[in-house]
């Protein structure tokens, strides 16, 4: 038996072999990518790579003009009248996304003001226009508050009217009754921090909708 080791493993080709074998496979771990890793729910996408470009975020403020919100508490202010009841008073009376519905009794904008009530704050008993309507109606609260010394009975004139109000005797029908308590719990809801889903709240003002250049108006449509 021949005990002479084998040529192969000390022949110069076999260990040329050997080489480039072993630099190919180094060769192949070195360049091939990264696995793909498919992202955790919740997680931040990654980073954009070179050469990319990520969409622009869309910018959803209203452009030109505040809210009706934005505008109502303004004007509020302006008028030295409580934000919360007058936010309250807007959700409770307008439609929950047209501001300019009418209503059945004839009430106008988002506040429900009556062409009489216009007329009692000094405004024409034909405006239309929707900053002036709430201008009116929060200038017809403002009134009633005045006249009545009184927050309830105020907010039961502004829904049935001073005049019927006291041919009752201050005593408001049971549909009034209901309605005062509605926009004192929402005034109390928005104080605490409870910000209602109201899309109306949004509507976006244009200062161009300014035909009377009232100070208030057009102060607040530019805030």
């Amino acid at each position: 038996m021949n005990t002479d080791p084998s040529p192969f493993p000390s022949h110069p080709a076999y260990r040329y072999g050997c080489l480039v074998v072993a630099l190919l496979s180094v060769t192949f771990l070195v360049l091939q990518p990264p696995p793909r890793v498919a992202p955790i729910p919740g997680q931040e996408p990654p980073a954009v790579a070179a050469g990319q470009v990520r969409p622009p975020a869309v910018d959803k403020t209203p452009r030109g003009g505040p809210t009706l919100e934005q505008y109502t508490r303004c004007l509020a202010r302006e008028l030295e009248l409580d934000e919360t009841l007058a936010v309250a008073l807007l959700l409770q009376e307008s439609d929950a996304r047209d501001p300019m519905k009418r209503g059945p009794r004839g009430g106008r904008g988002p506040l429900q003001i009556r062409p009489v009530a216009l007329e009692e704050v000094g405004l024409s008993r034909s405006e239309h226009a929707l900053p002036v309507l709430v201008y009116g109606g929060l200038s017809y609260l403002k009134t009633m508050l005045s006249r009545f010394d009184d927050m309830e009975p105020a907010l039961a004139a502004y829904n049935m009217g001073p005049t019927r109000l006291k041919q009752r005797d201050y005593h408001p029908y049971r549909e009034t009754q209901r309605y005062v308590r509605q926009v004192l719990q929402r005034a109390d809801k928005i104080r605490s921090g409870y910000t209602p889903f109201y899309p109306v709240l949004d509507y976006p003002l244009s200062p161009a909708s300014d035909p009377h250049e009232l100070a208030p108006v057009r102060v607040c449509l530019v805030s």
